[in-house]
């Protein structure tokens, strides 16, 4: 069960978390406090699958799913589970997602955003497989293809999102050398399968042509997804694509 609308005044005796606002994590918080990254005093909050119809500004909504990162009871007494998954600020009428995360068990957990791997923090999910021909180099910080000359190779994540809630997925290309006219075939998405052996096979992504940051929109994705990137060689040697982030969000 969740909650849809906030039924209960904010900081009453029976609820089993806190919502609060700064542009730094609050210091010697109590288990489930809720932090919202804004510089704004937050007036209210909401819980539910879509926004309200009415918050004041600097009201929050928190987007809430079936499925989600993180979990907590929101009564101290009655069970009523509630799963975060994103938060967003009222302002001048409208909507602005922010990053929020969840103090729980000693550390703070982000559920705005569910990251897969990210090679400068040390979050890395999930094994590494390579589906055809070329190299697959996995190491703390990066994840790299190197393809065979007139090939394509991939790599397939084999942890399973539920994409239902997400919008987005971000990939920061760390590093790209494109082989050819023809290397066409340089992409970041996502599969169907966590063991497909078909390098060209994904549900749904965006070519790469240069290092940087690339986003694509899942929103109309639903269920179990697996993250996929492929590199493509058509001519010259030496051509690869290294990613170091990996990212759902909403």
């Amino acid at each position: 069960m969740e909650i849809v609308e906030r039924a209960i005044p904010a900081g009453g005796a029976a609820l089993n978390f806190n919502v609060v606002g700064g542009t730094t994590e609050p210091a010697n918080p109590k288990e489930n406090t809720i932090w919202i990254n804004t510089d704004a005093e937050i007036t209210d909050w909401a819980f539910g699958t879509t926004a309200p119809d009415y918050l004041p500004d600097n009201g929050v909504w928190i987007k809430t799913a079936v499925a989600g990162r993180v979990a907590f009871n929101a009564l101290r007494k009655n069970a009523i589970e509630v799963r975060p998954i994103g938060a967003s600020y009222y302002q001048n009428g409208e909507w602005t997602a922010a990053n929020a995360k969840i103090y729980q068990n000693g550390a703070w957990v982000i559920f705005s955003k569910f990251v897969i791997f990210d090679g400068n923090n040390g979050i890395s999910l999930g094994t590494w497989s390579k589906a055809q021909s070329g190299a697959l180099t996995v190491n703390a910080n990066s994840v790299r293809l190197d393809a065979d000359q007139y090939n394509i190779v991939a790599a397939i994540n084999d942890y399973g999102v539920d994409v239902t809630s997400y919008k987005i997925l971000t990939v920061n290309v760390k590093a790209f050398v494109k082989a050819g006219s023809q290397s066409t075939h340089n992409m970041v998405g996502l599969s169907a399968t966590p063991t497909s052996t078909d390098a060209w096979e994904f549900v749904a992504s965006t070519a790469v042509d240069g290092i940087g940051k690339y986003t694509l929109d899942i929103s109309a994705l639903t269920g179990v997804h697996y993250f996929k990137f492929s590199n493509h060689r058509y001519e010259s040697p030496g051509t690869y694509l290294e990613i170091d982030y990996v990212e759902f969000s909403t």
